[in-house]
């Protein structure tokens, strides 16, 4: 009994959380947000005691501001919040998902289109997409997954070969979105947070000739989210074609 009230205090949390998470990316959006991707605005106590979703997820987006076919970088455990913000975006949007692990049916109904694979070896036709998510997803590629799935090889170096193949799969005038854990580096197997060298030696190898815009934010004592200088805890690289 005991561990079926447990279950049930997690998962009434988890929903809770996801709530004021999705809450909070609608009451940034409600500001417009004009100056996007030179710099987005962000409410008074963005995000108190919430995770990064709460800017990952306004800026995915903002993002879609026209855009007709996007595709989804690590989509299969794709967060309440985030399948909440696809259901609100024009219907438009062409929803393509890839992802070593299959996605469940509440997931996979999102997509036009799901691939099982990674993006370097899934061979994406070049210039296919005008919008690509790269979400919370880079700092993980290359390493341990057995998290979400047995078939996975350790090579340290994914990370930026996979960049390197969905900036080649970006149609001319296209944006990759690409956010990470940011800060000090450490390498903790399954996900690695970058710093300063390895988040712009990330950047330079795969799209030496972008036009970039990075967008870092911070975590505040009891203040929420702000806009910040490296050093923060999240990087967000906007790629274009030069």
């Amino acid at each position: 009994m005991k561990s079926i009230i447990s279950a049930f205090l997690r998962w009434h949390r988890s929903r809770d959380l996801w709530r004021r998470v999705d809450n909070e990316v609608q009451r940034a959006l409600a500001l417009q947000q004009e100056n996007f991707p030179r710099s987005i605005k962000l409410p008074r106590d963005y995000g108190k005691a919430l995770p990064e979703r709460v800017v990952e997820l306004l800026i995915a987006s903002v993002s879609t501001k026209g855009r007709s076919k996007v595709l989804d970088v690590g989509f299969a455990n794709a967060t309440p919040s985030q399948l909440r913000l696809m259901d609100r975006l024009p219907k438009t949007l062409s929803f393509t998902g890839i992802d070593i692990a299959p996605p469940s049916q509440e997931v996979k109904r999102r997509y036009n289109e799901t691939i099982l694979g990674d993006v370097v070896t899934a061979e994406i036709p070049r210039g296919t997409f005008d919008l690509i998510w790269c979400i919370s997803c880079i700092e993980h590629l290359g390493r341990d997954n057995s998290a979400y799935c047995q078939e996975f090889r350790i090579q340290r170096d994914m990370d930026r070969k996979a960049l390197r193949a969905l900036w080649e799969a970006l149609k001319d005038g296209g944006l990759l979105l690409v956010t990470a854990p940011f800060g000090r580096f450490e390498d903790h197997g399954w996900q690695v947070n970058y710093d300063d060298a390895t988040w712009w030696a990330l950047l330079d190898e795969a799209a030496g000739k972008a036009l970039r815009t990075e967008i870092f934010f911070r975590h505040t004592f009891g203040g929420g989210v702000v806009p910040g200088g490296s050093g923060g805890i999240e990087a967000h690289g906007l790629l274009r074609p030069g």
